[in-house]
């Protein structure tokens, strides 16, 4: 019963310092737009990492819920659209992310990653954008299901 008050006591202090939508934390200078239709303490917060050359230009983490779209992008060149549903029968949780580069003064067609997980096991996204120097990680950093 204590270790159960000590996790929850912990899921609780984490979640007190988890960011309201987006909480930029850039690199480089570079400013970074983020959209969320999200109301609420957040259910997941990912970290993503948008790079050119090797070279980590932000890596602003982002707060969502479970059912909702988030966007987060360094404008006029990286974008970031995420997704995580609500967990199926069968326990796992359907998560999606679509990763675009502006080139050509227009945004590129999206490359799309998805998968069916347990979230407590879920690896991150990785996308290196063939013919350019972008890459993209996306990794989950707070997973809380709702109450079984």
């Amino acid at each position: 019963m204590s270790f159960g008050v000590l996790i929850a006591a912990g899921v609780l202090a984490f979640q007190s310092s988890v960011p309201s939508q987006a909480e930029q934390s850039n690199t480089n200078d570079r400013s970074i737009a983020s959209e969320s239709a999200a109301s609420g303490p957040p259910d997941l917060v990912y970290q993503v990492l948008f790079s050119e050359d090797d070279e980590l230009l932000a890596s602003p983490t982002v707060a969502s819920q479970f059912g909702r779209w988030v966007r987060v992008e360094v404008p006029d060149l990286m974008r970031v659209t995420l997704f995580t549903g609500e967990r199926g029968q069968d326990g796992k949780f359907y998560t999606a992310a679509t990763m675009q580069v502006f080139r050509d003064n227009a945004w590129q067609p999206a490359r799309e990653l998805s998968m069916r997980s347990t979230l407590a096991f879920t690896p991150s996204f990785e996308h290196s954008v063939e013919g350019t120097p972008y890459r993209f990680v996306i990794m989950p950093r707070l997973i809380v299901p709702a109450a079984e």
